[in-house]
């Protein structure tokens, strides 16, 4: 713990009462809760399934739940390795229609190109620099299988669908991370909201996610 400690006292029904020189206040229960009280700031309550309630010196009460109860936000950047796993942005290499891409990204974004040899190339990036690579580019069509489709409409969507499939059917430890993520709530929240003209929204992403998870826990 840090900070110098000024008694540590244990009491008879087994409760720790450690006091600091800074005058905070640590109480640690034979059940394992834990309360923090410092002085002109609150006090925290850790429970023992990971709840952490603290309560401000004007009352409010904030609450976080343990993580098995958060929603499961699948972006590039989360703490939790599933959630970066199953995020478009991450090296996850698979074959879709014999053609190998490093990540769902560099599919996305070789589709922006008409030129085969640019597809190529779009086809081998993952993260940022695919996102950046297709930046400039804000085609209404594209051609995949000598179809043309329009970018934002519902083949486009499903065509991305297949990319997302084929990178979990083909990366065991991404259908893991899909299967774990049961029952939490999927979420792309990145932080910043949906371009309104976006041809691939959060709510499409999440859908075909969630979709998939169900479908990959029945397969178990």
């Amino acid at each position: 713990m840090r900070g110098g400690i000024v008694s540590d006292v244990m009491q008879e029904d087994g409760t720790r009462v450690i006091t600091k020189t800074n005058n905070t206040v640590v109480i640690i229960s034979p059940d394992g809760r834990r309360e923090i009280r410092k002085p002109d700031i609150g006090v925290t309550q850790l429970t023992p399934d990971g709840r952490k309630i603290f309560t401000g010196e004007d009352g409010e009460v904030i609450e976080t739940l343990p993580e098995h109860e958060r929603p499961f936000n699948v972006v590039s950047t989360s703490t939790n390795e599933g959630a970066r796993l199953l995020s478009n942005f991450a090296h996850t290499p698979f074959v879709l229609d014999d053609v190998r891409y490093h990540s769902v990204e560099g599919f996305y974004v070789s589709l922006k190109f008409s030129d085969a040899k640019k597809r190529r190339e779009m086809a081998k990036l993952f993260g940022a620099e695919a996102k950046d690579a297709g930046k400039s580019h804000k085609p209404t069509e594209t051609i995949y299988g000598g179809v043309t489709i329009k970018m934002g409409s519902p083949e486009h969507q499903a065509l991305i669908g297949r990319a997302i499939r084929a990178k979990i059917e083909q990366n065991p430890e991404v259908a893991k991370a899909l299967i774990e993520s049961y029952p939490r709530e999927i979420i792309h929240n990145t932080g910043r909201p949906d371009h309104p003209k976006s041809n691939f929204p959060a709510t499409v992403f999440v859908k075909i996610l969630t979709e998939l998870r169900d479908e990959f826990r029945q397969r178990e």
